[in-house]
């Protein structure tokens, strides 16, 4: 018997998969009701089953949902924070901040907070500021990345909080929200 094999995703692929209202809306949908098959995701949301099998896909592509066949069907439900791997408890900080707020409210926090790293030169980035503060060309020294998509990346963490800019340096911010902690560490240690 064929076993699957463990996936090892990686931060800015997984926070691009959750960059998309769509599919945090899923994952919403699955919080509150698990074990959904794909008809029922794409009942739920009034779009085509297609769309729906690859939205509930690419969620499980990357560790946050688990699925598993049940007679002819497949459901779908959140992963458990058990899980090994680096997000292992990105589902538990997702489900927090759908809690923190109402849903289009929870889901534009995330978008946003996910959004920061939906690119390797941002991860890249924030990691160059973790050894301290640097000024834009110790950045570009540090990182190898052109000036101009530089400062386009830094104003892009800036915007979201997990940088900040003071006296001619940019450092580490500080995340307000249980999401944008998580993913700053997993950042760092990426």
């Amino acid at each position: 018997m064929l076993t699957k094999p463990e996936l090892r995703p990686t931060l800015w692929r997984t926070c691009r998969v959750l960059a998309n209202r769509r599919r945090l809306e899923i994952f919403h949908f699955l919080l509150q009701k698990p074990d959904q098959t794909v008809s029922a995701v794409a009942k739920r949301f009034k779009f085509p089953v297609p769309i729906a099998s690859e939205s509930l896909r690419l969620l499980e592509s990357r560790s946050l949902l688990i699925a598993r066949r049940v007679g002819r069907y497949v459901k779908y439900r959140v992963a458990s924070a058990g899980r090994r791997g680096f997000q292992s408890r990105l589902p538990t900080e997702l489900k927090a901040a759908f809690q923190a707020g109402n849903g289009s409210q929870a889901t534009d926090v995330i978008f946003r907070s996910v959004t920061a790293f939906t690119h390797q030169r941002r991860i890249d980035i924030f990691r160059a500021l973790q050894t301290g503060p640097r000024s834009l060309g110790q950045l570009q020294t540090a990182t190898g990345i052109s000036l101009p998509a530089l400062s386009r990346h830094v104003r892009k963490l800036k915007v979201r909080g997990f940088i900040k800019y003071r006296d001619g340096r940019y450092m580490t911010g500080r995340p307000t929200n249980g999401l944008s902690r998580k993913l700053a560490r997993l950042a760092a240690e990426a």
